[in-house]
């Protein structure tokens, strides 16, 4: 049954595309997840524990509202982009490009005054250097993303990826070991303007290329937007934003909360077990970049039989490394949080807890994506909805009985819901079940 089942796949050319590129997908999340993992121990091994919960917080405060500034335009591009170059019509790609860059950048200032603002309440009584600091790092972090999507657009995926993803935590990496073989502190308002400093420099290539890019077209100076085709772009946005938010709420929320309901120092050991419980849906994050196409491909293909073959093929690829990196969290959990900080082994059962969500999430596949590229993305949105306000609120009732570990069960329980609510729809709506037990079923394997 097995060979016979993995043999099927041989005989498919999109699906050996997917194991292919999957590899070079996998190779990049690898190699991204592994700097940025190296990167927070070596910051952390370079910082009183106090300090490097405040970095903490904040870090995953910019990382959110970075979200909230891009105002889903980073996901938007790719449409439009794509859209407007098929049906001929380069002149409003371009402008499309163009009004997503300005509307981003100012995104992301205005996303900078809400997190100065937010920080002063968050956590009261810190200097203005590190409520500046704070702040600064969100513009960067909002461009950033958006120019690796709007260079996808143009094919430059090495590229694209590049500058963030590698030689920002490089740097990132070099700044914390110079501090920690000088056995000096670096303390929490330096590591933020100093990574902030970073990635503006690491992404200016990019925005040069993209300026080419427009005025290689059509020329800056030529390029006016039409309002009502500004407006229709407003309106467009919605579901990429409201979906972008909820999910950052899930990745970045919570550490802001330990830090400003517990201490920073909590925060502290909390941040470093979410971001290695984080690995569990690192073989996800890869299949994506490759499935997400292939979904709607077959989908308005009317090929399900192609589109359940896919899904199988995902579920075979993420299921066994991710057990491995479970077990691996099983007996090395503490090993991997010492690296941090010995102090931090308390947060074991935190990454026990996260670990084991985040698991089932990449067990249950590209299940999200089904429902967003099928026509169900307001399915999705309330799916989200529901399942991560439930899990907030759960979140800001146990934190006061439970601790931290109150907040981490929130979380999961959230993403628990969000899965099996996703897993429903799939099958009832779209007809295929995107998770690891279509492998386990008679019906859908014939």
């Amino acid at each position: 049954m097995g060979i016979g089942f993995i043999s099927k796949f041989r005989e498919d050319a999109d699906t050996l595309s997917l194991l292919s590129g999957s590899i070079w997908s996998l190779a990049i999340k690898i190699g991204s997840a592994g700097l940025i993992y190296i990167m927070l121990v070596m910051l952390a091994r370079a910082m009183p524990v106090a300090e490097y919960g405040r970095f903490g917080i904040v870090f995953n405060l910019a990382s959110f509202m970075a979200v909230v500034g891009s105002m889903g335009i980073h996901t938007a591009i790719l449409r439009w982009w794509g859209e407007y170059t098929a049906k001929g019509q380069p002149h409003l790609a371009v402008q499309a490009l163009t009004w997503s860059f300005v509307m981003t950048l100012a995104g992301g200032l205005v996303a900078s005054l809400l997190t100065y603002v937010l920080l002063r309440q968050l956590i009261p009584g810190q200097s203005q250097s590190f409520l500046i600091a704070g702040m600064l790092l969100i513009i960067p972090v909002v461009m950033a993303e958006f120019l690796a999507s709007a260079l996808r657009t143009q094919g430059m995926v090495i590229f694209s990826q590049l500058p963030k993803d590698i030689l920002w935590r490089l740097l990132g990496i070099i700044l914390a070991s110079y501090f920690v073989f000088r056995s000096e502190y670096l303390t929490d308002v330096q590591a933020l303007a100093f990574l902030s400093f970073f990635l503006a420099i690491c992404i200016a290539p990019q925005i040069i290329v993209i300026f080419r890019v427009v005025a290689g077209h059509s020329g800056l100076s030529r390029i006016k937007i039409p309002s009502l085709k500004a407006e229709d772009w407003y309106r467009q946005l919605g579901p990429y934003w409201g979906l972008a938010v909820l999910y950052a709420s899930t990745q970045y929320i919570d550490t802001v909360i330990v830090g400003a309901i517990i201490s920073p120092e909590e925060a502290a050991s909390y941040f470093a077990a979410a971001r290695t419980a984080g690995l569990a849906s690192l073989m996800l994050m890869a299949s994506n970049m490759i499935s997400a196409p292939l979904i709607s491909k077959y989908f308005y293909s009317k090929d399900i039989a192609g589109l359940k073959k896919m899904l199988k093929t995902v579920a075979l690829c993420i299921s066994v490394p991710t057990i491995g990196i479970l077990l691996c969290f099983l007996f090395l959990g503490e090993f991997l949080l010492a690296l941090f900080d010995p102090a931090f082994v308390a947060a074991f059962p935190i990454l026990l807890i996260l670990a084991c969500a985040h698991g089932f999430n990449a067990l249950c596949g590209p299940s999200a994506y089904v429902l967003q590229l099928t026509g169900h993305a307001h399915i999705n949105f309330r799916i989200m909805a529901a399942s991560y306000g439930i899990g907030f609120l759960f979140q800001i009732t146990s934190i006061f009985y439970l601790g931290a570990i109150g907040v981490a069960l929130g979380s999961a329980f959230s993403i628990l819901v969000l899965n099996l609510m996703s897993r429903y729809y799939c099958i009832s709506k779209v007809g295929v079940d995107p998770t690891v037990a279509a492998l386990f079923s008679r019906r859908e394997l014939t």
